[in-house]
């Protein structure tokens, strides 16, 4: 595991490169245009780029650091959750599939310490024991907020697209 990855913080591309990621990862975050230089908009594109990193790594921990405490996520038929209840959904999930996420980022918009993100996403869940995989594409919208120096989803919603 990249000790590097276990919490949302900001770094440098000079860190971001020397993260541990593994090919497909890399270059799948790099062709959503996901990995960059060190404004705000490149920083909330690295922490996107983290959690998807930790998604398809299964690391619900390091997932769930990018959340603030007073999370609220709505989800496509779904009622709304807290960080906790999100965190015990996606350990559920990961106990019994594999995930794979990958996002594409259609609006970004930075407001002093908090930023719109509005884009989809397309989750491939593959049965641990075997069988057909989940397939789940969704447009999303997050609110994030910058706290203590430190970019997190506070908001978000998803939809079938």
């Amino acid at each position: 595991m990249n000790e590097e990855l276990t919490e949302c913080a900001w770094f440098d591309r000079s860190q971001l490169e020397r993260l541990d990621l593994n090919p497909l990862t890399r270059d799948t975050l790099t062709s959503a245009g996901l990995l960059g230089g060190g404004d705000d908009d490149a920083l909330i594109r690295q922490e996107i780029a983290r959690f998807i990193d930790a998604y398809n790594r299964g690391d619900v921990e390091a997932l769930v650091a990018c959340y603030t405490d007073d999370l609220v996520k709505l989800r496509q038929g779904g009622a709304a959750e807290a960080k906790q209840q999100t965190a015990d959904r996606i350990r559920a999930a990961f106990r019994t599939h594999n995930g794979k996420l990958t996002v594409t980022v259609d609006e970004l918009t930075i407001s002093g310490d908090m930023v719109f993100v509005r884009g989809t996403l397309h989750v491939v869940l593959t049965p641990r024991s075997g069988g057909d995989p989940l397939d789940v594409q969704r447009r999303y919208v997050e609110l994030w907020r910058r706290e203590r120096g430190a970019w997190r989803v506070a908001r978000t919603m998803d939809n079938a697209s």
